[in-house]
């Protein structure tokens, strides 16, 4: 309808209409199913028919004839000669395209390929596109010539790879890695400094809605993360949260009992009793559902997921890390109500307490040495610049290493020793740097040095 007069534009009726868009044209479906646009007169702009249309954006749309989609001209005709399987929308004069072999790619109005291919790509704003990697998984931004936006830094609070990331909004852009969403500026950097959250509203006028990790409470903060108020919680949401930590434990026993029988779990072993085909069953259906192993269609048969092959991989760090937190001796201490508790949990030192089992150390060093060299990459940028002038520095509990490995890129001649349980320090690959010692931090002398570090004891 005109605004004016609030009269009708036209007399011709259509199926389904879209709004228009400048140069003044709206996609419409007729009484015959046939897709194209309309003037304001109800006029249509061309002669030519299609599936679906949808509206101009800096004078292209993307249109759809059969199972081909491209972009059209306001006279209707190819704006270039590719065909995708589907297309998004001009913005910045780039256009997100998916081809036939489900690859994303960024497009200029002429057709030519700007970016890709990529697992996803998205619209671009405020200069810049998220893109999923084909290669890796990990959300990017690009810059408008497909390149990277965010260079990598020594800074651990720059960031160029996410879990999860949005296009950036009154530049901003909420962003989600391992532990949470937060914000970050253009250049990459986490604005919250280490704050991470459930979830995440843009900033509207300087404020944001976001949910917090611990409580689930929703509050409004500032740009400085401080928080301007807390709202009313919801009973509703508040039961269903409670009902679900109350559950939260089966994927946890799940994936250990699929680990303890894992060379298994794909297996039918006829010799084996009832009652152990019908756990391996139930596990199956379980990691069915978890999306580590999936039945065929075909034979009924499972089979290992993507996702799956970190756990079935022996020299996963992934499979490590699991098999490592979901020890007897760590779930015993939290159900002290179970029969084994007396057995499995002792007064010793959970070092002390495998001390003796060699590849139950081995696991904890792997899975420790992980987590450390996570944590400490970039970290001599943080350091005071006194530690790089010392002599000596000694690592005290260092484990194999991964600390002063970090460190020893920027020590030209210090004494670097690392000291740990002598069942750990056996584990250690020499370094060249790096003098590794068994030692005891509760007993016994220790060397003298300039700096001594604690870190992860």
């Amino acid at each position: 309808i005109c605004l004016n007069t609030q009269q009708p534009l036209y007399h011709h009726r259509f199926k389904a209409i879209l709004p228009f868009h400048s140069p003044g044209l709206a996609p419409v479906i007729d009484q015959t199913n046939a897709a194209f646009h309309i003037n304001d007169l109800g006029e249509s702009a061309y002669c030519q028919r299609f599936t679906r249309t949808f509206g101009f954006y800096q004078k292209l749309a993307a249109v759809q004839n059969s199972d081909q989609w491209y972009h059209i001209t306001p006279q209707g005709s190819s704006a270039y000669k590719s065909i995708w399987q589907w297309c998004g929308n001009f913005q910045s004069y780039r256009c997100p395209v998916r081809d036939f072999s489900l690859k994303y790619y960024h497009i200029d109005p002429t057709g030519r390929i700007i970016s890709g291919p990529h697992s996803y790509a998205g619209d671009f704003r405020e200069g810049s596109a998220v893109i999923r990697s084909s290669i890796d998984g990990l959300f990017r931004a690009i810059d408008e010539n497909g390149d990277c936006l965010h260079s990598s830094s020594s800074s651990s609070s720059n960031k160029t790879s996410f879990f999860d990331l949005d296009v950036y909004h009154k530049g901003l852009a909420r962003a989600r890695d391992e532990n949470g969403w937060f914000f970050i500026d253009r250049n990459g950097i986490d604005i919250g400094k280490g704050r991470r959250y459930r979830q995440i509203e843009n900033f509207y006028n300087g404020q944001a809605l976001v949910q917090l990790l611990h409580d689930g409470s929703r509050c409004i903060i500032d740009e400085q993360h401080q928080i301007l108020a807390t709202l009313h919680s919801c009973n509703d949401e508040n039961h269903a949260d409670i009902e679900q930590m109350a559950k939260a434990y089966w994927p946890s026993f799940a994936l250990k009992l699929g680990l303890e029988q894992n060379s298994n779990l794909l297996n039918d072993e006829k010799k084996s009793n009832n009652d152990n085909n019908q756990l391996r069953e139930q596990i199956r259906q379980v990691w069915n559902e978890l999306g580590f192993i999936k039945s065929s269609t075909i034979d009924g048969n499972y089979q290992i997921t993507e996702r799956g092959h970190l756990l079935f991989d022996l020299n996963s760090i992934t499979r490590d890390r699991a098999l490592y937190w979901l020890q007897d001796r760590y779930i015993s201490t939290w159900l002290p109500t179970l029969k084994h508790q007396n057995k499995l949990h002792s007064n010793k030192d959970t070092f002390s307490d495998i001390a003796n089992n060699p590849e139950l150390v081995a696991l904890s060093q792997r899975v420790l040495n992980s987590y450390a060299r996570q944590d400490w990459k970039g970290i001599s940028s943080a350091c005071p610049i006194e530690l790089f002038q010392s002599s000596s520095i000694v690592d005290l509990g260092g484990g194999v290493g991964a600390l002063l490995s970090e460190l020893s890129k920027y020590c030209l001649s210090q004494n670097l020793i690392c000291i740990d349980r002598p069942e750990v320090i056996r584990l250690a690959v020499p370094h060249p740097k790096i003098k590794f010692q068994s030692g005891d931090l509760f007993s016994g002398s220790l060397p003298s040095a300039d700096f001594y570090l604690l870190s992860r004891v």
